[in-house]
């Protein structure tokens, strides 16, 4: 029974190991292959008994864990396996740490194994070959010297336990992920992992959070809402019996600065503000009428985007940009300026020549009616008296008016001479004669 007992032990996996040396890559180049390896006591091979989820981490926020394909990485170990390879890249130069997660899923069983990889950077220990590989029970030198260089080192948070980018040997470490740039009214969500665990099970870890401006939350997975701008640290303290995790992360709230315009067909929104803006939570409100925008409807700094009627419905009326507390950032109108294009069009071709014709024939017609009718041969006095006329006061136009008076039969003849200003465009002129010459060209243009 003991012998068989030993047997057993010795079959059982003990530890997750990284089998390949750390690796040196330039910034955006894919690494070569990396592969982790579930070991027994004895430091062999050892098949998994059963599947195993795997979570990939990196202490970079740009780092990806992809597959031969490029895509990324399967996070499904199966059965009666024990290796698995991926590949890693980064668009951003540092020493980054990567951390493999792997919890069975009947047993619960939860192994995790730890390694550098320098992108962009010299490895310190090696000058930018390799070094050696770091595992759950193991720490490197270069473990040691990366504390030197980490953000966070004099933090301000009032657990005892360090911030979890440290590298101090320790047995227990979190992560809350990325930075985060959020818009006053937006649900911000959080997630923190455990990318360290050593004879700890992940689902006995207690999470409480603090957001910065006042208000709390626990669990792994949490949402909050900042009402006001600013710049927020976010902490999640870990705590497991006697152990205790700190992570924290920095939020950025924005009051966007954003302006609305209709378009033909649409509804443009335009981001004024500093920063890019996400949308989602955000509403066009009009008249019985809500469109809600969907998560990650992301506009950049200072550009436009136009949001089809077809889509929102805001077809017409009184349209207000509100975000998800309710507070209006913009609205528009129901008279509001649209952005109109005005098209013009024919069935049949423009005839310059055809338009001069009746240009010509429009001045002579308006000659003729400024001809001042012929009266009978009599002694005529005559009295001029020019008078104001009220005029566009864009455009000077002379009005005089002639009094020709009969001194024989005392009656007044009223003759208006109109003296349009010189223009160089052929509609300038038409528009600016008299009403009577405006009514002729109408009945030209239109009524033939």
């Amino acid at each position: 029974m003991f012998l068989c007992g030993q047997f057993v032990y010795a079959d059982d996996v003990a530890v997750f190991k990284f089998v390949t040396d750390p690796q040196t890559i330039d910034v955006g180049q894919v690494s070569k292959d990396i592969t982790i390896q579930s070991q027994n006591a004895s430091g062999a091979p050892q098949p998994i008994p059963e599947t195993y989820d795997v979570v990939f981490t990196s202490t970079s926020g740009t780092g990806s864990f992809l597959n031969s394909s490029g895509n990324a990485v399967s996070t499904v170990m199966s059965k009666n396996t024990a290796n698995r390879t991926f590949f890693y890249k980064d668009t951003t130069q540092g020493d980054f740490v990567m951390t493999v997660t792997a919890t069975g899923r009947e047993s619960k069983k939860v192994f995790t194994a730890t390694q550098h990889i320098f992108v962009g950077v010299t490895n310190p220990d090696t000058g930018g070959t390799t070094a050696s590989t770091t595992d759950t029970t193991a720490t490197t030198t270069t473990e040691e010297k990366i504390v030197e260089k980490i953000i966070y080192i004099s933090s301000a948070h009032s657990s005892p336990a360090p911030v979890s980018t440290t590298k101090e040997g320790i047995e227990f470490e979190i992560s809350a992920g990325r930075d985060r740039l959020a818009s006053v009214g937006n649900t911000v969500l959080f997630r923190v992992v455990p990318t360290r665990l050593q004879n700890l099970s992940a689902s006995n870890i207690v999470y409480k959070w603090s957001f910065g401006d006042g208000t709390v939350g626990t669990g792994d997975t949490v949402s909050h809402m900042y009402r006001f701008s600013g710049d927020y640290a976010v902490v999640v303290n870990g705590s497991f019996s006697d152990k205790q995790a700190v992570s924290r992360l920095l939020v950025k709230v924005i009051s966007p600065d954003v302006a609305l315009a209709r378009v033909v067909g649409g509804v443009e929104v335009w981001n004024k503000s500093s920063s890019e803006i996400n949308l989602e939570g955000w509403s066009l409100v009009g008249n019985n009428k809500v469109f809600n925008f969907p998560a990650d409807t992301i506009i950049g700094v200072n550009k436009k985007i136009v949001f089809a009627n077809e889509i929102t419905g805001m077809n017409d009326g009184v349209v207000r940009f509100v975000n998800s507390i309710g507070k209006v950032f913009a609205s528009l109108d129901g008279v509001d300026s649209v952005q109109s294009v005005v098209s013009i069009t024919s069935t049949t071709p423009v005839d310059l020549n055809e338009i001069s014709q009746k240009i010509e024939t429009v001045k002579n017609t308006l000659a003729m009616i400024s001809v001042v009718p012929k009266q009978k041969a009599v002694n005529v006095s005559q009295k001029v008296a020019t008078i104001p006329v009220v005029h566009t006061p864009t455009t000077p136009l002379t009005q005089t008016k002639t009094q020709v008076i009969d001194s024989s039969t005392q009656v007044a003849n009223v003759v208006t001479v109109f003296e349009a200003p010189q223009k160089t465009s052929v509609v300038s002129s038409i528009f600016e004669w008299p009403t009577k010459g405006f009514n002729f060209i109408r009945r030209l243009f239109v009524e033939e």
